[in-house]
C-alpha cells in the first residue's frame, strides 16, 4: 500500500466535520505565509508611518525602498480572492489556473474603484472601511463555493 493510498484510506474513515475541517486547512495553510509576510511588513510600515507624522523620526517617503515596501505590505491582502481561489481549485483538484481566474474577476468587481461594485446583481455601496472588508470577504467566500464548483464540472 502506497502513502497516497493509505492518506485515501485514513481520509475516508473520518467523519464529515473532520474532512471539511482537513479541507478547509488544504486551502488556507499554503497562504499563511504569505499573509504572514504581508501583516507583519504592514504593521511595519504602519508604525514608520505613524513616527514620521508624528516627528519622532525623519522618514523619506520618495525613498525607492519605502515605495516598494509600501507597494508589498498590502498585496497579499488586496489580492487575497486570487489565493483563495487558486488554493481552493487545487486542493478540490480543480484547474488552479481557472480559481485563480475567478479570484481576478472577483478582486476586480472588489476593486472597480467607482465606489458601487456587485457581486451577482447584488450592489454595494461602498463608503467605510467595514464595507470593503465584508465585501472582500464575500468575494473571498464565492471564490471558495466556484472553485468547489469547478472541481464538480471536472469530475
Amino acid at each position: 500500500m502506497s502513502k497516497a493510498e493509505a492518506k485515501e484510506a485514513a481520509a475516508a474513515q473520518q467523519n464529515v466535520f473532520m474532512r471539511a475541517i482537513k479541507l478547509l486547512g488544504d486551502i488556507f495553510v499554503p497562504i499563511i505565509p504569505a499573509i504572514v509576510a504581508s501583516g507583519l511588513l504592514l504593521g511595519i510600515m504602519n508604525a514608520l508611518n505613524f513616527m514620521s507624522s508624528n516627528g519622532y523620526i525623519a522618514l523619506d517617503t520618495d525613498n525607492f525602498v519605502y515605495k516598494i515596501a509600501d507597494l508589498v505590505s498590502g498585496t497579499s491582502f488586496s489580492f487575497l480572492q486570487i489565493l483563495i481561489g487558486y488554493s481552493a481549485a487545487t486542493a478540490f483538484g480543480a484547474n488552479p489556473y481557472l480559481g485563480a481566474v475567478i479570484g481576478i474577476a472577483l478582486t476586480n468587481l472588489a476593486a472597480s474603484g467607482t465606489g458601487v461594485t456587485g457581486v451577482f446583481g447584488i450592489l454595494l455601496c461602498l463608503a467605510s472601511p467595514v464595507q470593503y472588508v465584508v465585501m472582500f470577504a464575500v468575494a473571498a467566500a464565492v471564490s471558495f463555493v466556484i472553485s468547489f464548483a469547478l472541481y464538480k464540472d471536472e469530475k
